[in-house]
């Protein structure tokens, strides 16, 4: 029985005592394959995933713990335009725009859920959430106090208009702050959350933005008039007392010690220094140039996490604040405009593509190897364990040396006209699909000079290739599918086909069946028994556009456009059904999978990792950032390689999954059920496991550095599955902290292990 090492659940990097779990060994993998392995999937279903350590391991030379990296993990879509976020009370407030106000539970953060939504008379900008209510600041009602109590039923409680647009908002204590634009800064009581009441209030010499209360202290940012501290000591008279000028227009302020975080735009974050609030002064300054407007900041130890108009979160290290240094950007979908942490994870305000949620566990992004330019434009690829094959899309066939994936190099090309989407590759012959000479066959035994070797006009536009011993079959975009004789490769023969709804650009071929992305007509699939005369047997809609697709198991993985990965159950061809979605940064086009993992290049510059170990609960684990939208991607088992458009080829780090092999005796193997999620996970979670035999059982959870937390079994068991919760505790019933946990299965057979987070 084979299994694999799996991390599903996002984590930082720890070394465990001899308690814990073993450390895998790091042997080079052996094998590549030209195309994504369409292997049968682990027999593992379970959110948290239990794993047998019974033989050495196997991983790339050159891999990486995506998770472990700082990377996006889902978008939570809004039918507004979000403007800002809070968390509280285990929930995400949203600030929608127009369309108001909503609550979403990220407790299963792949698959959140909107529980409830309300108006609130204009256009939500600001949120902030204390107990049971929350405070907008809406465009132009002012501010509006909305009853959250209940989270399926938020209602609007009370609205106090402002005497000038309410742009920024903070709570302390039993008093809320207000920025109102040209009217300065408000102070109200809200120790009667349903009536606030002004307390006070100071006009300012700009455009009040942003507030943030620290003590009887408030720092405002105020546009072209820099940052104003405020004196609250007496709540009915606010009093400017110091003020730093000259760092341009400012956004956002946050407070951590005796340092204020200040955005300016298009400039970038400025620390200043307010240990004495008359005379704030500037200790360093982190330049994002050309980012616009930054309305979010939030620092946590020595980083400090910016919301950037260009769709970014730049991480900056203020370790030394007279230079503050950027560590990392990582992108979202739309116009990143505010920020929010809670643990692990940042919480985006992403304007039209509704909430970000991104891991920042680590400042650290996983860096890519190395890229070779090609002739005109890179679209699909495939590659050996020493070559890449690209079709260029004016440049023919184009050949590169991958062998070192930090320099790799072209060998050599083949020119073709018009336009080259597609290629294979078999032994010494390589097989191009060109938009004039319809499938070119190229021989590539010395692949600095490639020779031509036969070719054969194709009805339609050729758009993707595949193989299946003497035959080739054709995806030819309004052309439908063709099927092509290449016995003798000096004189290919189409030999039959079939007209398809939709445009084919995508194919695959598996047990006699071809499995067709047709864009906005979905996925075909059709009887190939009969070459000449191939058959549609069924057709899935997709909810966007199919363009590429892969196998894990019996489940069929499609890139579906604006609306990112579905998976699709095929064990039934003709009953195909969609049973799961995986959002994208962006309009995925491309992927790829090996090992269980699906490796997905999309529009936004970004790569992404999914966990599709349980295809039906599939998990982004990470990414990196690209050097523009993929096109086309494929692994050779040692490295993940993407094209890039423009840029050529982009060569990545794949995911570090370790292979066990366990006897067939071992007596563990792996089970799932819909009761084993979620993990990550807040408050509870269950652990299922199978057992072959009759056994004693001790099922534990351990901390980073290997001590036990709690021991959840101890007894004897019987053959079978079963499942156990964990609330979170330790052996005392005290809550444990969040962060990552192991947990540790020990029977008479052996031993198996998994890891686990627990957020908030």
């Amino acid at each position: 029985m084979s299994t694999r090492q799996l991390s599903i659940a996002h984590r930082r990097q720890a070394s465990l005592s001899s308690s814990a779990v073993p450390a895998a060994s790091t042997t080079p993998v052996a094998s590549a394959t030209p195309r994504a392995s369409s292997a049968t999937a682990p027999t593992l279903l379970a959110s948290l995933a239990l794993l047998i350590l019974m033989a050495p391991a196997a991983r790339a030379a050159d891999c990486a713990d995506y998770q472990d990296y700082q990377h996006w993990i889902v978008s939570a879509e809004t039918p507004g335009n979000v403007q800002d976020v809070a968390v509280a009370n285990g929930l995400t407030y949203v600030a929608d725009g127009t369309s108001g106000m909503r609550i979403v539970d990220f407790s299963d953060v792949s698959q959140p859920v909107t529980l409830g939504v309300t108006t609130v008379g204009g256009d939500a900008t600001r949120i902030v959430v204390t107990g049971d209510y929350a405070y907008l600041c809406v465009d132009p009602a002012g501010l509006v106090v909305v009853d959250v109590s209940d989270p399926a039923l938020p209602s609007v409680v009370t609205q106090i208009p402002t005497p000038a647009t309410a742009r920024g908002l903070d709570i302390a204590d039993n008093r809320l702050a207000v920025t109102a634009s040209e009217a300065g800064f408000l102070l109200y009581d809200i120790a009667t959350p349903t009536s606030p009441s002004l307390l006070g209030s100071v006009d300012t010499p700009g455009v009040a933005q942003a507030v943030k209360l620290d003590g009887d202290l408030a720092y405002v940012t105020d546009d072209s008039a820099g940052l104003q501290i405020l004196d609250l000591t007496n709540p009915g008279a606010p009093v400017i007392i110091g003020n730093q000028a000259g760092i341009g227009f400012t956004h956002a302020v946050t407070v951590a010690g005796s340092i204020a975080y200040v955005t300016a735009f298009d400039t970038g974050l400025y620390l200043i220094d307010v240990s004495n609030p008359t005379a704030p002064s500037v200790l360093g300054l982190a330049p994002l140039p050309g980012e616009g407007e930054m309305f979010g900041v939030e620092v946590w130890t020595d980083f400090a996490y910016v919301a950037t108009n260009t769709a970014h979160l730049q991480t900056i290290d203020c370790s030394d604040p007279a230079n503050p240094i950027l560590v990392a950007s990582v992108g979202t979908p739309g116009g990143a405009h505010n920020v929010t942490l809670d643990g692990d994870l940042a919480y985006i305000a992403d304007q039209q593509y509704g909430v970000a949620v991104l891991f920042v566990a680590s400042s650290n992004l996983v860096q890519t190897l190395g890229s070779v330019d090609t002739a005109t434009w890179a679209l699909h690829l495939v590659a050996t364990a020493t070559t890449a094959f690209v079709a260029d899309l004016h440049g023919g066939l184009q050949i590169a040396d991958v062998t070192d994936p930090m320099a790799p190099s072209i060998l050599g090309g083949f020119p073709l006209p018009g336009e080259t989407a597609d290629v294979e590759v078999n032994g010494n012959l390589a097989y191009v699909a060109n938009s004039s000479r319809g499938l070119q066959i190229v021989d590539i035994a010395n692949p600095t000079v490639p020779q031509a070797v036969g070719s054969v006009a194709i009805p339609g536009i050729a758009k993707s290739i595949e193989r299946s011993g003497s035959l080739v079959f054709v995806a030819a975009d309004w052309g439908g599918l063709h099927t092509v004789d290449v016995s003798n490769p000096a004189a290919p023969v189409v030999i039959g086909g079939t007209a398809l709804p939709g445009y084919a650009v995508g194919l695959l071929v598996r047990d006699g069946l071809g499995y067709i992305a047709a864009r906005q007509a979905g996925v075909h699939i059709v009887d190939l028994s009969d070459p000449s005369d191939p058959q549609l047997i069924a057709t899935v809609d997709t909810p966007g556009e199919a363009w590429d697709l892969d196998f894990q198991g019996d489940y069929l993985v499609v890139a579906d456009d604006g609306e990112g990965i579905q998976v699709i159950d095929v064990s039934n061809p003709v009953a195909s059904a969609i049973v799961a979605h995986v959002h994208t940064r962006g309009q995925c086009f491309a992927l790829c999978i090996t090992d269980g993992f699906a490796y997905a290049c999309q529009s936004a510059r970004g790569l992404q990792v999914i966990d599709l170990a349980d295809p039906t609960h599939p998990l982004t684990v990470g990414g990196a950032e690209l050097l523009s939208g993929g096109s086309g991607i494929t692994t050779n088992g040692e490295v993940v390689l993407v094209s890039v458009g423009p840029f050529g080829v982009e060569v990545a780090p794949i995911e570090c999954a370790v292979t066990t092999d366990a006897p067939a005796h071992a007596g563990l193997d792996l089970r799932g059920g819909p009761d084993a999620h979620p993990n990550p996970f807040v408050d509870r979670t269950t652990i299922g496991f199978r057992l072959d035999a009759p056994s004693t059982a001790v099922l534990s959870v351990h901390d980073i550095q290997g001590r036990r937390v709690r021991e959840l079994v101890t007894s004897g068991l019987a053959a079978g599955t079963h499942s156990v919760a964990w609330d979170g505790a330790d052996d005392s019933g005290r809550p444990v902290a969040p962060g990552v946990y192991y947990l540790r299965l020990q029977t008479d057979a052996g031993a198996a292990a998994g890891r686990l987070v627990k957020i908030r």
